[in-house]
């Protein structure tokens, strides 16, 4: 069993992992019922509504978190399950679309192939470029260089925390140094003959 809660004076995160359910003595019982979840603990909705939370416009939130249900078919399915409990893949879905839900101009994404299995890794960088086509800039740090060249305008390559190489992404994946040290020796300007 999970508890979680933050209990907003005291601003204290508890997470207890436990194969019984012990039942909670009465100064838990009355700290639990008054507090806010962390979003690990939270459902889809309410992770969902967190991202919207410095808006006002009411209204455009409840349209704009079922364009996120369009976007990501799955969490509608999965609308009041806890977020926590959701696959890797939903997660980063769910991450994904409480970002969007603040209305960004950018959106920073950190390794959003991480732990994907390849079906799911093509999903999300579909939806990714399906997200920018929407006019949301997409700026991201990304290890699957091949995969993240194949859908972005520009990229850099950064060594040691230094950027060795920036062009577009077609002249990087034409570049002859980053086929042989980051994308396996293969020529990805090949043209289909």
């Amino acid at each position: 069993m999970l508890n979680c809660f933050w209990i907003a004076g005291l601003k204290v995160i508890r997470l207890v992992h436990s194969s019984t359910t012990a039942p909670m003595d009465s100064s838990e019982r009355n700290r639990s019922s008054t507090a806010v979840k962390t979003p690990a603990c939270m459902t889809v909705l309410e992770n969902l509504e967190l991202g919207a939370y410095l808006r006002k416009d009411t209204e455009e939130i409840k349209r704009d978190i079922e364009k996120i249900f369009e976007l990501f078919p799955r969490l509608k399915e999965r609308v009041n399950q806890a977020g926590i409990t959701l696959s890797g893949g939903e997660q980063q879905m769910l991450a994904m679309g409480r970002a969007l839900l603040s209305n960004p101009d950018i959106l920073l994404m950190d390794e959003p192939s991480m732990g994907l299995s390849p079906l799911l890794v093509d999903q999300q960088f579909e939806l990714i470029q399906q997200i920018n086509r929407q006019g949301t800039t997409i700026f991201m740090v990304e290890q699957n260089a091949n995969m993240a060249l194949s859908i972005a305008d520009r990229g850099y390559v950064l060594q040691t925390g230094s950027i060795v190489l920036s062009d577009t992404a077609r002249n990087l994946l034409c570049n002859q140094m980053m086929q042989e040290a980051y994308l396996g020796g293969a020529d990805a300007c090949e043209t289909p003959t």
